[in-house]
């Protein structure tokens, strides 16, 4: 990656923070070592809401797929309940009452979160509700066939209908019904539309991604290799980030992550994250770290799945688990922390506009984090056309 002289550093920070700061900004916030990160962590100017809405897609089945990974049983139509974190009127309110200072001309931009396996769409709370604060209405569906209440399992193999559901869930929220039943959809601007994916997640928006509505795509520790494996196709065309843990035992940056970066286009972001792990993107990490203090949290995980593993062909040439972690990882309220700044900023620079969002995520973003080394592809403007357009 290209780097910029400190001198020029410490000039853009300044130059950052004078246009972008509170003016209620402590003295200590303006000396403090990562003052652009620190920034991004803040709480954003709305309130953060939070419903539960159920939807259900009646014209297509949730059968049994071609991927051969796990049997999966099939449902007649595709219930999604739904969580919802939206931007609320103000830090003490719950509701939204209309549109606020700080939306795109036409609403809030809208983010679609896929949960890993045998999971739901709240494993992305510390995420979502962050991005609320910012003025991000994310909503976040339980899979029908992976979510971990599925009687099915869970099973992976549905990761083609879940692509489906991310874009049924875009077209639903667009629905007169949906807009008049929930005040948050219709301050929706559904011409900003990103994803974010973790694990399973994040494969199932490697391939919804290349849906026109997307603007851009997010990916926490992607597990596409198992696509690989099976012969589909996956790249993004479109504005791609992807932060993924140097000691995941789960998803193995060399064949998931990388290759996934190598075979997109350009803009791309690849975020490695020095001794993170698989298991510290979910919101419930901190609680798994507490149980098991002396165990690395990838390990912990890594033994609950142990009795698939052994009979899953795929899992094994994915060398899932295979080593197991060894030593213990970085702490997960660490993870947490670097994982909201880079997804705001990621989100900020091409969904909304911001030149120097995207120049904090290019030049200073690994500079303030020491546990961070970036690559990036792809030059000023590229994947910016719908700013232009504005």
């Amino acid at each position: 990656m290209r780097r910029i002289e400190p001198i020029q550093l410490r000039a853009l920070w300044l130059f950052v923070v004078v246009l972008v700061a509170p003016s209620g900004l402590a003295h200590a916030e303006w000396s403090s070592p990562t003052p652009l990160t620190d920034l991004l962590l803040k709480q954003g100017p709305y309130g953060s809401g939070k419903a539960l809405i159920e939807l259900e897609d009646t014209t297509r089945t949730a059968p049994q797929t071609p991927i051969p990974i796990y049997e999966a049983c099939g449902t007649d139509t595709r219930a999604l309940p739904t969580a919802v974190w939206y931007p609320s009127a103000n830090r003490a309110d719950d509701q939204v009452e209309g549109a606020s200072p700080g939306a795109t001309k036409n609403g809030f931009p809208l983010i679609v979160f896929g949960h890993g396996i045998a999971s739901e769409g709240a494993e992305g709370a510390f995420v979502a509700a962050h991005l609320a604060t910012h003025g991000y209405v994310v909503i976040a569906p339980d899979f029908p066939l992976s979510k971990g209440s599925s009687p099915c399992g869970p099973t992976p193999a549905d990761i083609a209908g879940q692509a489906g559901d991310v874009i049924f869930l875009i077209t639903a929220f667009q629905e007169p019904q949906v807009q008049a039943t929930f005040v948050a959809a219709s301050l929706i601007d559904f011409d900003r539309i990103g994803v974010l994916g973790y694990s399973l997640g994040g494969a199932t928006m490697a391939l919804a991604g290349s849906h026109p509505a997307i603007d851009a795509v997010a990916t926490l520790a992607p597990a596409t290799c198992p696509l690989y494996e099976v012969g589909v196709p996956t790249t993004i065309e479109k504005p791609l980030l992807i932060l993924q843990g140097t000691t995941d035992a789960i998803c193995k940056p060399t064949l998931n992550a990388e290759p996934f970066f190598d075979a997109s286009g350009d803009p791309r972001h690849l975020v490695e994250i020095e001794n993170g792990s698989h298991a510290g993107f979910l919101t419930s990490a901190p609680a798994i770290e507490a149980a098991y203090p002396t165990t690395p949290i990838d390990g912990v995980i890594c033994y609950a799945l142990s009795p698939l593993l052994q009979s899953d062909p795929v899992a094994q040439s994915c060398q899932v688990c295979n080593p197991p972690p060894s030593a213990r990882q970085l702490v997960s309220t660490r993870q947490h922390e670097l994982t909201r700044a880079g997804v705001l900023a990621f989100f900020n620079a091409y969904l909304r506009c911001r030149p120097l969002s995207l120049a904090y995520l290019r030049h200073v973003y690994d500079v303030e984090n020491s546990e961070l080394t970036t690559t990036y592809s792809g030059s000023p403007g590229v994947g910016l056309g719908q700013c232009i357009e504005q």
